[in-house]
């Protein structure tokens, strides 16, 4: 898993301004557990991947837990 941090700070309970890419050679089970808020950019064109803010890719059975929230910025993002 790779996350990429953008130029805003982020606290404990809010990841602001993070760009994650998920990717895995063989397809096979993966979890994402996901604790508090992932926030997306409110100028998405400063992201380094142009793919989306979160991106999964190249994974069968991939579950998602934790309870946790991904806060796309409504339209914007």
């Amino acid at each position: 898993m790779r996350i990429h941090n953008s130029e805003h700070g982020c606290d404990s309970k809010r990841k602001h301004g993070w760009s994650s890419e998920v990717s895995r050679a063989r397809k096979s089970l993966a979890s994402v557990r996901v604790e508090g808020t992932l926030q997306a950019l409110v100028e998405p064109e400063k992201l380094k991947s142009q793919d989306g803010w979160v991106v999964f890719q190249n994974i069968d059975g991939l579950t998602v837990s934790g309870g946790g929230t991904f806060d796309g910025q409504g339209s914007i993002a």
